[in-house]
């Protein structure tokens, strides 16, 4: 690793770092359109100082820096009309160890166990060890020199299904399980979505809870009511379709993406 990558990671940790704890003066005062603001400048910061190096690295700290500045907003908008029960070291735990963008699981923090966290914790493992057996069966289809494009589109499947249970039906659970252990009611980010029955059921209950629960507190609900449900609705998946375009076609594949 070099130096300058190093510097690099070190001013992406401080610019998050500076996120949470700014983010707190502006949760206490409700200070939303600040909130805003320092989201767009951090992202264009992290954007600028990651330009020479990989995509893949530009884009998980552009997607890491979105998250902690979406987390200021939308606990800011959870408390809006109600009293701050949150403390800084609830905040601060929440902002910092847990991917969801619901704080209040976390005013419970350090109380009695809840109980499902070791199944949850169980259910996290089983999954990162079936993601790495397809990771393993990618690299042994890739040693058959079969046809390129066969191999490509087979070793792809497996590697995208493999990071998923790994990443998403893995850590992100025994993440949950583990909080569940001091008091908080955290819950699984992804709910056994081959189980949904519609589209709505599947983007708004079961796939990416965390991100549902972003564009629901931050757009849609303070929209419904000024713009009706329809405008709302529609404003929350031109912001999701933005986020997406932001972490994934701009940085990883330019000229793709809004250029189609």
């Amino acid at each position: 690793m070099n130096i300058h990558l190093l510097i690099h990671l070190l001013y992406f940790a401080l610019i998050n770092l500076a996120i949470i704890l700014v983010g707190y003066v502006f949760l206490k005062k409700q200070w939303l359109f600040a909130g805003w603001v320092m989201l767009v400048i951090s992202i264009a910061l992290v954007y600028f100082i990651f330009l020479p190096d990989h995509p893949i690295l530009k884009m998980l700290a552009v997607i890491a820096t979105t998250f902690s500045g979406m987390k200021v907003i939308a606990v800011t908008e959870g408390y809006k009309n109600r009293p701050l029960t949150l403390s800084f070291k609830q905040w601060l735990t929440y902002a910092i160890g847990w991917v969801g963008m619901r704080a209040q699981p976390f005013e419970t923090l350090g109380q009695q166990a809840l109980p499902g966290g070791g199944a949850m914790v169980k259910f996290g493992a089983s999954r990162i060890i079936a993601g790495g057996l397809l990771i393993a069966i990618a690299h042994g289809v890739v040693a058959l020199h079969l046809n390129a494009m066969l191999t490509y589109m087979v070793v792809t499947a497996l590697l995208l299904v493999g990071l998923s249970l790994i990443l998403h039906f893995g850590f992100l659970s025994i993440s949950a399980g583990m909080w569940r252990f001091s008091g908080v009611n955290t819950y699984y980010l992804f709910r056994q979505p081959a189980k949904a029955l519609s589209l709505t059921e599947l983007w708004s209950k079961r796939w990416n809870i965390a991100f549902s629960e972003m564009t629901s507190v931050a757009i849609f609900r303070p929209l419904k009511n000024k713009t009706g449900v329809a405008i709302a609705l529609m404003v929350s998946f031109i912001f999701s379709g933005l986020l997406h375009e932001l972490a994934l076609s701009l940085i990883v594949w330019p000229m793709v993406g809004l250029h189609i």
